[in-house]
């Protein structure tokens, strides 16, 4: 959870570009069990909502993902 928080702390990423950032292959298991929680629970969002499986498709904090940034740098 903490890499992938740092690694949108700057910019929006697509999905590629996410698992690079955090050194995994791109394994849907992984994005499954790491990436759909922090959707589900507020702190990444999908820049284009309506189209989920667009090539052009990035992920981005939100404002509570923001939020929680300090915490995890303190931790």
């Amino acid at each position: 959870m903490k890499a992938v928080l740092n690694a949108l702390r700057s910019k929006s990423l697509s999905m590629q570009e996410l698992f690079n950032a955090i050194g995994m292959k791109n394994d849907f298991r992984f994005f499954k069990r790491n990436i759909e929680p922090l959707i589900t629970e507020g702190y990444i969002e999908m820049a284009v909502p309506d189209k989920v499986s667009s090539k052009f498709q990035k992920y981005k904090l939100t404002e509570r993902g923001r939020a929680i940034i300090p915490e995890l740098v303190q931790s």
